[in-house]
């Protein structure tokens, strides 16, 4: 067995725990927001309901890669068109808030969002994306609460349930806090197996493994990835 064969063979290990690890969360926030609605709570999450996709989805590799192997031409083209938005931003941001605002501005939406606001990528979705749940309208989930007037931002603020969300957020808090424990886990797995563990932009992620095979440069460890990085003035 060659070596690439060897790293193939490990990563589809990680990524077979993936998926089981994300078919256990998906049981999980069903068995919760059945008991959320049962003592008379309400998740407004829904089909065509993609306010939330202009944020920034923070993955691990692993989940990306899984992605990355089924894009079709057209989400290929839009990734694309993603990426160089990204980078003309993170060419110019001096710190992450300034980044996440600028994000739903300036870059815009998931590039695997349908014309009809659904998830291109439903079923391979990372922890992050199934773990967010509103519990407000979707109105909510556009909103730039920096820019809302003063009393507009006390009087939401006050209408939410502390004990289930992420205050001051409207977005459930226990569900986020699986997905993240689910996040360093696979970290924690990449480490384990190859000595270094990447994170960070889903669409940059998948445009790297795309085109320069990320994955087979992970396999040879921490100084490979930072020189491609650093090659390519790709280390943002």
């Amino acid at each position: 067995m060659s070596g690439n064969d060897a790293h193939r063979g490990l990563w589809s290990d990680l990524q077979q725990e993936v998926r089981q690890r994300q078919s256990d969360l998906d049981g999980k926030i069903d068995g919760w927001c059945r008991d959320y609605a049962d003592g008379g709570g309400r998740i407004f999450c829904g089909k065509g309901c993609a306010n939330c996709c202009t944020l920034n989805v923070q993955t691990t590799l692993t989940e990306a890669l899984a992605i990355a192997a089924v894009l079709t031409p057209e989400q290929e083209t839009a990734l694309s068109l993603y990426v160089e938005r990204l980078k003309a931003v993170m060419g110019d941001v001096a710190d992450l808030k300034t980044f996440l605002r600028r994000h739903r501005k300036e870059i815009g939406p998931c590039p695997f969002v349908d014309v009809q606001g659904s998830c291109g990528i439903y079923a391979q979705r990372p922890f992050s994306c199934r773990a967010l749940l509103s519990t407000r309208p979707s109105d909510w989930c556009a909103v730039d609460f920096a820019e809302l007037e003063p009393i507009d931002r006390t009087l939401f603020m006050n209408s939410l349930d502390r004990s289930v969300v992420a205050f001051p957020t409207h977005y459930v808090e226990a569900t986020q806090e699986w997905a993240r424990d689910l996040e360093d886990e696979a970290r924690l797995r990449m480490i384990a197996r190859f000595g270094v563990g990447v994170s960070g932009n889903l669409g940059y992620l998948i445009h790297l493994e795309r085109r320069y095979g990320l994955a087979m440069v992970v396999a040879d460890g921490h100084e490979a990835v930072a020189a491609l990085l650093r090659r390519e003035s790709l280390d943002h």
